[in-house]
């Protein structure tokens, strides 16, 4: 898909995962408190001459959730 849009190959760059509290449209589409926090997931993606194609931005129930990093 990515070669279509000239992007022969890519790399995530970063990811960062953080607990936050949720605001309200998150709490709403979570179902959940606006008390209990949500893992706030950001990545960059990056072609491979460093130059950034994609960032994304989640919001994830922390208490329905498992990350599994690495191979």
């Amino acid at each position: 898909m990515a070669a279509r849009y000239g992007i022969d190959d890519y790399k995530r760059k970063v990811t960062r995962i953080v607990a936050a509290l949720p605001s309200e449209d998150d709490a709403q589409h979570l179902q959940q408190s606006r008390h209990t926090p949500v893992l706030a997931l950001e990545t960059i993606d990056v072609d491979l001459s460093g130059r950034p194609i994609a960032l994304h931005e989640n919001r994830f129930a922390g208490e329905r959730v498992q990350f599994v990093l690495g191979e």
